[in-house]
């Protein structure tokens, strides 16, 4: 079975619009766990304009349900990244441009033991400030899950030009409601 949890983000806002985000460069992504062993093994991205970009895969703990957001009791660590190009025509088709990495192995969420869980994520560097909007329908908030087996987050930002770091910070933003960005991930597991 292979999730693209984005995908149905996508499809669940009609007008699919672009912002020009915000002032300076943001690292934003979603975060996500787990029910099942699987592996990732390529990212992408979606983007209304072109250029180069760095779609990047990171994994760590926290101390608390799977419903709450913080606090973190491991430094993100970096499980992979792919730099991708998007040209003129992807940009004004919405097309992804994929990437692939090494495959990394998906632990479930509570593969750390009582009182861990395990997490992930999946960013990129926003510089250029045009991305891809996404507004939850009413009523729809974060965790999503999809297919019984992946549980999306809420969306993450942080104020940071660096196309090596993550949006999981201490006084990092986000939403509950609102998706920036096309970032894009397939998770493989067993049916």
């Amino acid at each position: 079975m292979v999730i693209n949890p984005m995908v149905d983000i996508d499809a669940l806002d009609p007008d699919n619009a672009t912002s020009d985000g915000s002032p300076g460069s943001f690292q934003v992504g979603v975060r996500f766990i787990t029910y099942k062993d699987g592996f990732i093994s390529r990212l992408g991205l979606r983007s209304p304009s072109a250029g180069n970009y760095r779609i990047q895969l990171y994994t760590f703990v926290s101390n608390d349900s799977t419903t709450l957001n913080f606090p973190l009791i491991v430094e993100p660590e970096r499980l992979g990244y792919v730099d991708v190009t998007i040209d003129a025509a992807a940009a004004q088709k919405g097309t992804t441009v994929w990437g692939n990495i090494q495959s990394v192995k998906i632990k479930p969420w509570n593969a750390d033991g009582p009182g861990k869980v395990r997490q992930y994520g999946v960013c990129y560097n926003d510089q250029d400030l045009k991305q891809y909007q996404h507004i939850l329908p009413a009523g729809l908030t974060f965790p999503l899950i999809f297919s019984n087996n992946l549980s999306v987050f809420k969306y993450d930002f942080f104020k940071i030009d660096s196309h090596n770091s993550h949006p999981w910070q201490i006084g990092r933003g986000g939403f509950s409601t609102l998706v920036y960005g096309g970032e894009q991930f397939e998770f493989v597991t067993p049916k």
